[in-house]
């Protein structure tokens, strides 16, 4: 169980064990800090959007983000450069299915993804497809 971030005082269960069932993947790294993967999105109650990463909390809402990624805490481009030595040579690939190949918490694979971006390395996929990549 885990109590809603956003003070409404609700109690969320939160399943992480996949042999019950669908269930979110629970990080803890050398730092001891804990991450959770995906998102929880409550479409009850507060109808609260957060995230769990490196033992922070950034919570989503009205096209704002609250809270901020531990990015500090990574080194991107050491990561940038196992991720793109790892990616397919063709077609969209969820950032997930990479962070599974290197077991690395998917948050900071998506944020490695985003700086491949930058450096026009790979390119996201729009709407439905966003959160996929592929080499440029």
């Amino acid at each position: 169980m885990l109590q809603c971030p956003c003070g409404c005082g609700e109690q969320i269960p939160v399943n992480v064990d996949k042999r019950a069932g669908k269930a979110w993947r629970f990080y803890c790294d050398a730092d001891k800090s804990v991450t959770l993967f995906p998102s929880v999105w409550r479409d009850t109650g507060c109808q609260s959007h957060f995230i769990i990463w490196r033992d922070r909390i950034l919570m989503f809402g009205l096209d704002r983000v609250s809270g901020t990624a531990p990015v500090e805490s990574i080194d991107i481009g050491s990561l940038a450069k196992r991720v793109l030595d790892v990616w397919p040579r063709a077609g969209l690939v969820p950032y997930v299915d990479v962070a599974d190949t290197l077991n690395e918490i998917p948050w900071d694979v998506q944020e490695a993804c985003r700086a491949l971006v930058k450096s026009g390395r790979l390119i996201e996929g729009l709407g439905k497809q966003r959160g996929m990549f592929r080499r440029s």
